[in-house]
């Protein structure tokens, strides 16, 4: 072997002592109880991406297969796996505010990122795996974000799932909650005051419009 062989060895380890790694492990806990329990703190921003008629993100690229393996879904309903990948364009300074925090509250040694200006965008690249309405990013496999001054790797967490894919079941989340609220006021609880399919307003700008070819995520 050569020396310069043990070299490289060490460096490589020595990067991934040094490279950012999670804060918590949430490997263990199921999917919705991460978002029923809301660990990653994501519910206020949800409520005001669909107050605002925040339009969804956009993608760049996209594939999914079906398989034959199947899940249960939100609604305990066993639904055939399909797994995919894609990148996620965060376009707005708040989504892109927004993810920022998330990162810096879910890993540890996060290289600096520059990508809260006002002219920026943020690409998230991941892979997935779906049964049911909710995509949940797949462990064992990386996080690719990129900027324009630069592009970052790092390690899998359920909350980077849960702000990409998240917002239908946090509108359901947000739902319950109002009608617990209602019954425990002693009161028959009503329609849930959120709506997911109203449309957002049309563009006023024209960096609001999405890239050729785009489509919405989810």
């Amino acid at each position: 072997m050569s020396r310069q062989a043990p070299l490289t060895l060490l460096a490589a380890t020595l990067a991934l002592a040094c490279g950012p790694s999670i804060r918590r492990d949430l490997g263990a806990v199921q999917q919705s109880a991460i978002t029923f329990d809301d660990m990653c703190n994501l519910q206020e921003y949800f409520d005001q991406r669909i107050e605002s008629h925040a339009r969804p993100l956009r993608v760049m690229q996209e594939q999914s297969t079906e398989t034959t393996r199947e899940e249960r879904d939100e609604q305990g309903v066993l639904r055939p796996v399909v797994m995919g990948e894609g990148t996620y364009v965060l376009a707005t300074r708040t989504d892109r505010v927004r993810f920022h925090r998330l990162l810096r509250d879910e890993y540890r040694r996060l290289p600096a990122m520059a990508f809260t200006g006002p002219e920026q965008q943020v690409r998230v690249k991941v892979s997935w795996w779906q049964a049911g309405g909710i995509r949940r990013v797949r462990a064992g496999t990386d996080v690719e974000v990129s900027a324009e001054d630069g592009s970052w790797t790092l390690p899998p967490h359920p909350c980077v799932g849960e702000f990409l894919f998240g917002q239908p079941a946090y509108v359901m989340r947000r739902c319950f909650l109002e009608s617990q609220r209602a019954r425990l006021a002693g009161q028959i609880p009503g329609p849930c005051s959120i709506r997911l399919d109203e449309p957002p307003p049309a563009a006023t700008d024209a960096g609001a419009a999405g890239d050729a070819g785009d489509v919405p995520a989810g």
